[in-house]
């Protein structure tokens, strides 16, 4: 059925897609962190982080609590 593969191949398309934008969420969310980490490590007050970054102070004090010294 032609028709099918089609639409098979439409929705294998959009699922590529799909998938390609969670990588590139997960991916930015986790070199957020290492900056945040990084940073915090470094001593660098985290008003400062949160204008480099764009995170709330909520997200950076939850990445700050699992920084080990």
């Amino acid at each position: 059925y032609p028709e099918g593969s089609k639409i098979i191949m439409s929705l294998a398309d959009m699922f590529r897609e799909e998938g390609k934008e969670l990588g590139k969420k997960q991916g930015k969310k986790e070199m957020e962190e290492i900056l945040v980490k990084n940073s915090i490590k470094k001593g660098l007050d985290p008003h400062i982080i949160k204008e480099i970054t764009g995170l709330s102070q909520e997200e950076i004090q939850k990445i700050a609590s699992n920084v080990k010294e």
